[in-house]
């Protein structure tokens, strides 16, 4: 198992621990007090701290998207290329580029424009709602280029060309990476109805709709898994995923089939699962940040701001329960006062002494190593015994090649 999956895995048995730190929330009016954990901030194993990290991907794309009429696009491949994947998350890189690529040829061949500049937003999935691996791409895209300061907007949309570009072009990154063989390549672009690679194109999404923007993109970087569509059957050791709304009926895996699919949807460390294109990328905004700062420095005004303390600005955490839930957990339930955060305790013993005194019992997370005694028959005394070869990334069964 890979490093990163065994660090996400401990981080999620530790998060929401309260021995593991707090911060003690207080009413200055009637002293009513509250602790809340520090969380692991894990993406994909832990539900809550992905769900987080989604809410403030919706706001960033809320913030940086023009007030134009953008579409969500859906890039899928076939069975017999998502092993490779699995095996070599690298390779998730060219799936998102071919999708760009693809979309960007597409309208520069609609709208005859060779110097136009589209924009998208691309996110790589690999869940599907049954928790199996499923590698796809979810964009938010610009219908159209952007020439000289002016938008063209291409009305109506062919899946189907695209995806044949699209397919074009990710065969062509994989035969170039040395993943498939010319044959392979060859025999998957000679399949009807483009050999497994689809294109879905939703319907128009009004830029200035911040709402819809914001749904849109909590949708493209959703986790793949909550707590209540999770199920533990201690029989027969196995775990039952629930499909959710979008999916009718359930899957039941084992409980080592279900762990090989958690690692294998775990992403490696500094691994970017979204990114900017064209008017979006990072590269563009700041080009025309720095063009905007240059013509207003003649009529900026300098104004005197009065200093804010911290404390005056709202929590992260409470914004998000706020958002979630309707809630603003920085009111006080008896006075009605706003509440402020007056200390992080970081020390087990002294967390465990207050939730003592409050009559609150704390909670501990399972071990991290195992307590199974060690068999008889291996002599650990005995230089000659090896260990069985165990292989670092096992097969799911979903795979059906």
């Amino acid at each position: 198992m890979r490093k990163e999956v065994q660090s996400a895995v401990f981080s999620f048995l530790e998060c929401g621990i309260p021995e593991n730190g707090v911060a003690r929330v207080r009413c200055p009016g009637c002293g009513h007090d509250f602790f809340v954990a520090f969380s692991c901030r894990t993406r994909v194993v832990c539900p809550s701290c992905t769900t987080r990290r989604s809410l403030l991907f919706g706001e960033k794309v809320r913030e940086i998207v023009h007030p134009l009429n953008h579409r969500h696009l859906s890039f899928t491949i076939p069975k017999l290329l998502r092993a490779y994947l699995r095996r070599n998350r690298r390779l998730g890189k060219l799936l998102l580029r071919s999708a760009w690529q693809a979309w960007q040829e597409y309208l520069c061949k609609r709208l005859q424009l060779r110097a136009g500049m589209s924009g998208g937003i691309f996110c790589l999935q690999t869940h599907g709602s049954l928790f199996n691996f499923h590698p796809h791409v979810h964009a938010l895209v610009l219908p159209g280029l952007v020439r000289e300061g002016r938008f063209h907007e291409l009305k109506g949309c062919s899946a189907t060309a695209v995806a044949v570009s699209f397919r074009s072009r990710f065969l062509n990154a994989l035969q170039k990476q040395e993943v498939l063989d010319s044959d392979m390549v060859e025999r998957l672009m000679s399949w009807d109805h483009n050999s497994g690679f689809n294109v879905h194109a939703g319907k128009p999404i009004n830029g200035a709709d911040g709402e819809a923007i914001e749904r849109q993109a909590r949708y493209m970087s959703r986790a793949p898994l909550s707590i209540e569509r999770i199920h533990y059957h201690a029989d027969d050791h196995s775990v039952t995923v629930d499909g959710g709304k979008s999916h009718a009926g359930s899957r039941n895996w084992s409980v080592p089939e279900f762990f090989a699919l958690l690692a294998a949807h775990t992403p490696c460390r500094y691994e970017s699962l979204v990114t900017y294109y064209g008017v979006y990328s990072s590269s563009h905004r700041g080009k025309c940040m720095r063009e905007n700062r240059e013509e207003r420095v003649e009529e900026t005004v300098v104004e005197a701001v009065p200093a804010t303390s911290a404390s005056q600005h709202p929590s992260s955490w409470a914004k998000w329960i706020r958002k979630i839930y309707e809630i603003d957990p920085l009111t006080c339930s008896e006075c009605g006062e706003p509440m402020r955060i007056i200390a992080f305790i970081t020390d087990s013993h002294e967390v465990a002494k207050i939730l003592e005194h409050i009559g609150e019992q704390t909670s501990r997370a399972p071990p991290l190593m195992p307590t199974d005694p060690v068999p008889s028959s291996c002599d650990l005394g005995d230089t000659n015994f090896q260990y069985p070869e165990v292989p670092w990334y096992p097969d799911p069964p979903a795979l059906d090649l």
